[in-house]
């Protein structure tokens, strides 16, 4: 190394990094960056909450329907059987699910 690239390596070296605006500026990008990633993080929390929330209400709008339409075949039922019957086979057949009592039996078509 010459004397004259020795003397211009230690100007560069005098002065402190910091008063470079390029320090400067890849700092507050990097900064910018991370304050950017925290709200994307945020959001994404909120929109997993919010996902959440609508998967609980699709799932009791289907139980809805699915409900109501075990009510409207109820009606359609012919009124005329008597108690024991097939009516009663079919309610009990419904909502066989949410019993835990499966003694009751129909005349026709066996334990329900």
């Amino acid at each position: 190394m010459t004397p004259e690239q020795m003397k211009e390596l230690a100007g560069w070296l005098a002065v402190p990094f910091y008063a470079d605006w390029s320090f400067w500026i890849s700092n507050v990008v990097g900064v910018l960056g991370l304050l950017f990633s925290i709200l994307a993080f945020i959001e994404a929390r909120r929109a997993k909450l919010a996902a959440s929330d609508a998967g609980r209400i699709v799932k009791i709008q289907t139980i809805t329907i699915e409900l109501t339409e075990i009510a409207q075949r109820l009606d359609k039922l012919d009124k005329r059987l008597g108690s024991g019957s097939c009516t009663e086979y079919d309610l009990l057949r419904y909502g066989r699910p949410f019993r835990s009592d499966q003694r009751r039996r129909c005349r026709d078509h066996g334990p329900v």
